[in-house]
């Protein structure tokens, strides 16, 4: 019964405390820590209403020193530089989400000027519709040449062009972070190391689809590879560790392109997408 009691009587305090710090307090500052810690609040109590209140704390070595002088414990310490670790690394993104020498998250991007503003943005990829092999004309030389007539692997994206549309002359960057868990999202940025291991190709527009040829065969061989006029060349520098500058050694045309990995694919993965785009004048 007294054990009872004796919960009972915590929980109210608990409660009583809670309800004045909601009431007293809208925004949990350095001072507040110190007047929580004075009134002898548990850890855990308020670390719970840092989590759930605004906060705004003074996070640096001095004004650490400074609480820990308040005997403010080191589990909400480390609380609240977690806190200002994050709030900093939000800030930095903002400020930096169109500089393209910036650590941004794993991918493709393209970095291009629209009318007063340069702006960094991220291709998704897009995956292949369909791969065919030959068609009726093909199968028709194949059987009248005794299978010397060569056949090709055509691969398909639906579409006549790309949601994406960028102008031409625009450069692109690849950031590439190999200790990050590569998905079926990102491996392309985790598994390769330079842009060396993509291909860039000039689509040819079909009717409702764009495609590429990636091999040809006869009943005797089969060749695997992309067409050397489908293929652009292109220049890369590495302007920061894991981060490749990519520039076409000439502005690309009107048209429809994409970047294709075109290295050995990982055995877990496949390689069923492309980051597809359109250039525009």
């Amino acid at each position: 019964m007294k054990q009872n009691i004796k919960l009972l009587l915590i929980f109210i305090i608990s409660l009583t405390c809670k309800n004045a710090i909601a009431q007293n307090s809208e925004v949990i500052d350095n001072s507040k820590l110190i007047e929580f810690t004075n009134q002898k609040f548990g850890d855990d109590l308020i670390i719970s209403f840092i989590k759930s209140s605004q906060t705004n704390f003074n996070c640096s070595n001095d004004d650490i020193i400074a609480l820990k002088k308040q005997n403010v414990s080191e589990k909400v310490l480390v609380e609240v530089m977690n806190i200002c670790g994050s709030s900093k690394a939000k800030k930095e993104d903002s400020e930096n989400v169109n500089n393209p020498v910036y650590k941004h998250p794993s991918g493709l991007y393209v970095y291009e000027n629209w009318n007063t503003e340069t702006i960094l943005q991220k291709l998704y990829a897009t995956v292949v519709s369909n791969e065919r092999r030959g068609g009726a004309g093909q199968a028709m030389a194949s059987r009248f040449t005794y299978g010397l007539a060569k056949s090709s692997a055509t691969v398909q994206i639906n579409g006549e062009e790309a949601n994406v549309k960028i102008k031409t002359g625009s450069d692109f960057y690849f950031y590439f972070e190999p200790t990050e868990q590569p998905n079926l999202a990102n491996w392309w940025f985790t598994k390769a190391s330079s842009p060396n291991e993509f291909t860039l190709i000039k689509l040819k527009q079909k009717r409702n689809n764009r495609e590429f040829t990636k091999g040809k065969s006869d009943s005797y061989t089969y060749q695997t590879g992309i067409d050397e006029d489908q293929k652009i060349q292109f220049d890369f520098e590495e302007v920061k560790p894991g981060i490749f500058k990519v520039k076409p050694k000439s502005n690309l045309k009107e048209g429809e392109y994409c970047f294709i990995y075109s290295a050995s694919v990982p055995s877990q993965y496949s390689n069923d997408k492309v980051f597809d785009f359109s250039v525009i004048k």
